[in-house]
């Protein structure tokens, strides 16, 4: 009875000390570099500006060149924007080089935000080809491990942090198949990731976001439309038009549901990794993601399948050969 009264303490003891260490931020903000992808748009745009105000040093990359004059046109003269396509290891390579160039003697940089992103086809694993498994890839994990791979020795240097945006579908597939298998990918290499840079003084953090509105789920429908449209016929059997048409409505009904509002919470928390002293492993992001598909991902897999099944649209069975 004493040693588990002694165990419970002490677990209270280190709750109390860690929730008082992350409300300390880190100092000389305005000598620290932050690189962040994907700043067109959405999370990536938001924190962009908002690490601008702070007094941060923000190198923001975009994809294309109206969002370069978009940022800095709202933005102090402290930003650079870069245009770079994070498919590309010669962009990386280009953009690195202008990073190196920024930092004063003997500073590396202090932050790199993983953001970029897209959604790829919200579809079943045999309506994609290998254009969209690789579309999905390179962007969400190709090119991720690219960026940390060549931005390394910049935020060792540092003593910095790399930042991983992944999803809560990360935990749990329960979006489209590309999507899912993308972020689970980079949710191994961000685990890999912290064990192997904890030596070199780097912290690494992983972004867990439920569901949020963003432009990554612009044209899911369109493109869902025309994968479908394009696929065998027996495939386009084996599914059903019901199985489509229902799939095309739940997907429809649960974006009108997202309150577009709610983006903050995200860019409060990719905020605090990059500026808290001691920021956490993984943030959990919405109410959904943290009361109800982080603990399904707990359970056991039959019973997680079969939530999911009941929760999201299924094919009709196929039709049963005779003879």
């Amino acid at each position: 009875m004493d040693f588990m009264l002694s165990i419970g303490t002490i677990g209270l003891l280190w709750i109390a000390i860690v929730w008082v260490l992350r409300m300390f931020h880190v100092s000389n903000i305005n000598e620290k570099h932050v690189l962040i992808t994907g700043c067109d748009t959405g999370f990536g745009n938001m924190l962009a500006k908002r690490l601008d105000k702070r007094g941060f040093a923000v190198i923001a990359a975009c994809l294309h060149k109206q969002s370069l004059e978009e940022l800095t046109s709202s933005c102090s003269k402290r930003l650079c924007a870069v245009q770079m396509d994070i498919r590309e290891k010669e962009d990386i390579q280009r953009t690195f080089e202008l990073v190196k160039q920024r930092l004063p003697p003997g500073r590396g940089l202090w932050a790199l935000v993983n953001n970029a992103g897209v959604a790829g086809a919200y579809v079943p694993f045999d309506w994609m080809n290998q254009e969209e498994w690789n579309r999905v890839l390179q962007v969400n994990f190709f090119g991720l491990v690219n960026m940390t791979t060549i931005f390394a020795p910049l935020i060792k240097k540092e003593k910095g942090r790399v930042v991983n945006v992944s999803s809560i579908t990360g935990r749990i597939a329960i979006s489209g198949c590309g999507y899912s298998t993308s972020k689970f990918a980079v949710e191994g290499f961000t685990d890999c990731l912290r064990v192997q840079l904890r030596n070199f003084g780097v912290t690494t953090c992983l972004i867990e976001p439920g569901f949020f509105k963003t432009k990554l789920m612009d044209g899911i429908a369109a493109q869902r439309e025309y994968i479908w449209q394009n696929l065998p016929d027996n495939i386009k059997a084996e599914y059903g038009q019901q199985y489509y048409e229902k799939t095309v409505k739940s997907v429809q009904a649960s974006t009108d549901r997202i309150k577009e509002e709610r983006s903050s919470m995200v860019v409060d928390a990719m905020e605090h990794s990059v500026s808290c002293w001691w920021p956490k492993s993984r943030y959990v992001v919405g109410w959904e993601a943290w009361f109800f598909f982080r603990i399904l991902s707990f359970f056991p897999a039959g019973l997680t399948d079969i939530i999911m099944i009941i929760l999201f649209s299924q094919p009709a069975p196929a039709p049963s050969r005779k003879g």
